[in-house]
């Protein structure tokens, strides 16, 4: 974890924290906000352009002063999975994520890593950090969301904005198959499912990369490895 503390920007597109699926939710941005301005560059804030839709298929928009209007202050706090937040901070050298697919053919996937280089008002240049296609440069611009027949929200609306989020934390389940050079387990609790800790300590290809914190009593340097005994049997 304290890795960040002295790592420059440029050094970071090897380090990713992974926080358990199972602990209590985490902000990550706010995690990190002590060693956020290590990062080279000022901060940038993005705001998006909200948009309430009565026909997402067809762009249809909906009049502000109609009954179907949403106010924007409730737009604006609505953040569902897989939707960039309201307030997109970003600054060169921040770790991100892709949050859709924009071209296969390039590996620009959802859930791929990527290392802001530059910042423009409608593109990112970004360097992918994962393996495959580590250190090929892409861009990542603006585009439209749209959000539709939501159970929960019962609104369809659009957003544009920079389909990212900032990653400097990635959960145990989605580092499997991933070998990285620094990793950070940090453990608001014990590991809940079996197999869960053995996956996240053998992300790192040394030893000497691999940092594990815990919140609990300073003397406490141990922790509970869940196995099934029913799959031993």
């Amino acid at each position: 974890m304290e890795a960040g503390t002295w790592m420059k920007g440029h050094s970071l597109r090897d380090m990713f924290i992974i926080i358990l699926i199972n602990s209590p939710p985490v902000n990550p941005l706010a995690f990190f906000r002590k060693h956020f301005n290590i990062l080279s560059d000022d901060c940038k804030h993005y705001l998006q352009t909200n948009l309430a839709v009565s026909d997402p298929t067809e762009d249809e928009f909906v009049v502000e002063d109609s009954p179907q209007a949403v106010p924007e202050e409730v737009l604006n706090s609505i953040n569902p999975p897989g939707f960039p937040a309201h307030l997109l901070e970003l600054k060169k050298g921040i770790p991100d994520m892709l949050l859709c697919i924009l071209n296969v053919a390039k590996g620009l996937v959802n859930g791929i890593r990527l290392l802001v280089q530059d910042i423009k008002w409608h593109v990112l240049k970004c360097l992918i950090m994962t393996v495959a296609r580590k250190g090929i440069e892409v861009l990542t611009p603006k585009i439209k969301l749209n959000l539709e027949d939501d159970d929960e929200l019962g609104i369809n609306f659009t957003r544009y904005q920079f389909p990212v989020t900032v990653a400097f934390e990635i959960t145990i389940n989605k580092s499997q198959g991933q070998s990285l050079a620094i990793v950070g387990v940090y453990l608001q609790i014990h590991v809940f499912a079996h197999g869960q800790l053995c996956v996240a300590l053998s992300r790192t290809r040394k030893i000497v990369g691999l940092l594990v914190g815990a919140v609990g009593p300073e003397t406490e340097t141990t922790t509970t490895k869940i196995v099934c005994g029913d799959i031993l049997q």
